[in-house]
C-alpha cells in the first residue's frame, strides 16, 4: 500500500495549526520571516503562470497557484499548487527557482502501475526507460534544515491513489528563508514520463459535499470527514502533502463570517480533533489552531485575509 512508503517529513509538525474564530482583518505581509512577501491578489480562486507566490517564487508554467500563500507558523509559507500538465516539467521549473534562491535540492521522483487491486512502485529516472501504463507519478524534494539554513519542499502527485478510488493533480510547497543565499546550479526532474493510464481527474467538491477522502484517515467520530460548509468554497481540488500515512491540504475562500470558521471547527470536533487556542503568527495577520490525537495525527486550519479577500487552509496528517 502507499501508506507503507509515506514518511513524516521534517517540518510537518509545525505547519499543522489552524485558524482562529476570529477573522483577522489585517492584509497580507510584507516579506518578513513569517509573512510571505506576495502580489496582490485578486479574488480569483487560482493565478496562473507569472503570479508571484512569495518571496521571489512564481508560479510556473503548466501550474497555477491555489488561493493565496499562508503563512507558516514560526515562519515562512505554504503554497498549494494545481499541475495543469506535464508535471515533470512543473518540477523542474520549481527546482530551477529553487536553485536561483542557493538552495540544493534533488528530487526523487517514483511511478505506481497497477497490480490487482493495489500497486506495483518503481524508481522514475533517466537510467530506465519507464514502462507504459503507469497509473501516476510523484516527485519529492527540499532542502535539510538541520544545520539552521533554509527549508524548502515540494511534493507533486499527478495521477491516482494506490487503490485508484482518489485522484490527484497538484504540487504542495513550504517555504522558510534564512537569508540570501548565491545562486546554485539547478536539478533536474527526469526526462521521460510514462505513458498513463485512463484516470478521471479530481473533482472540485461543492457546499456540504465531503472534500477529504477517506485515504487520509478521518474515519472516526460523530461525523467522519470534512464537509465545504456554506459561506465557503473549494479553490480547488485538494492537494496530497505526502505528510504521514495520507496527507492534504485544502484551499477555500470564505465569505469572512466567523459563523464559516464555527462550523469547520465543529467539523474538527466531530472527527473527534477538538482545536486547541488560537495563536498569532507573528508578522502575518494570520491566526492559527490545531487538534491533535495520539495515533490519529493532526487535522488544522490557517486563516488569513489577503487584499480584503478571507482564505482558510486546511492541512491533515495522518499518523
Amino acid at each position: 500500500m502507499r501508506s507503507a512508503r509515506r514518511h513524516r517529513r521534517r517540518g510537518c509538525a509545525a505547519l499543522l495549526l489552524v485558524g482562529a474564530l476570529v477573522l483577522p482583518t489585517l492584509g497580507c505581509g510584507t516579506g518578513t520571516a513569517a509573512a510571505p512577501a506576495v502580489a496582490s491578489h485578486k479574488t480569483a480562486l487560482e493565478s496562473g503562470p507569472g503570479t508571484p507566490i512569495a518571496d521571489g517564487f512564481v508560479v510556473a508554467p503548466d501550474s497555477k497557484l491555489v488561493g493565496v500563500a499562508f503563512p507558516r507558523d514560526p515562519d515562512g509559507w505554504v503554497a498549494v499548487l494545481a499541475v495543469d500538465a506535464n508535471p515533470l516539467r512543473v518540477v523542474d521549473a520549481y527546482l530551477a527557482q529553487a536553485a536561483a534562491h542557493g538552495l540544493h535540492a534533488s528530487p526523487q521522483c517514483t511511478v505506481d502501475y497497477p497490480k490487482g487491486p493495489t500497486y506495483r512502485q518503481e524508481l522514475l529516472d533517466d537510467q530506465h526507460k519507464p514502462r507504459p501504463g503507469a497509473q501516476s507519478i510523484s516527485c519529492t524534494t527540499g532542502t535539510d534544515n538541520g544545520s539552521g539554513g533554509p527549508w524548502w519542499y515540494l511534493f507533486l502527485h499527478w495521477g491516482t491513489l494506490y487503490d485508484r478510488t482518489v485522484s490527484f493533480t497538484s504540487a504542495y510547497m513550504e517555504y522558510a528563508p534564512a537569508g540570501k543565499s548565491a545562486p546554485v546550479a539547478a536539478s533536474r526532474a527526469p526526462s521521460q514520463m510514462p505513458t498513463m493510464t485512463s484516470w478521471k481527474r479530481p473533482t472540485t467538491a461543492t457546499v456540504g459535499q465531503r472534500f477529504d477522502g477517506d485515504y487520509a484517515g478521518l474515519n472516526i467520530g460523530h461525523r467522519p470527514g470534512l464537509f465545504v460548509a456554506p459561506g465557503s468554497e473549494l479553490a480547488a481540488p485538494v492537494a496530497d502533502t505526502d505528510c504521514g500515512t495520507g496527507g492534504l491540504a485544502a484551499v477555500l475562500k470564505t465569505s469572512g463570517s466567523a459563523e464559516v470558521v464555527r462550523s469547520y471547527v465543529q467539523q474538527f470536533m466531530d472527527n473527534d480533533f477538538p482545536p486547541g487556542p488560537p495563536r498569532q503568527i507573528r508578522h502575518s495577520g494570520a491566526t492559527v489552531m490545531a487538534g491533535r490525537v495520539a495515533g490519529g495525527g493532526d487535522l488544522s486550519l490557517t486563516q488569513f485575509t489577503s487584499h480584503g479577500t478571507h482564505w482558510l487552509l486546511i492541512l491533515r496528517c495522518n499518523d
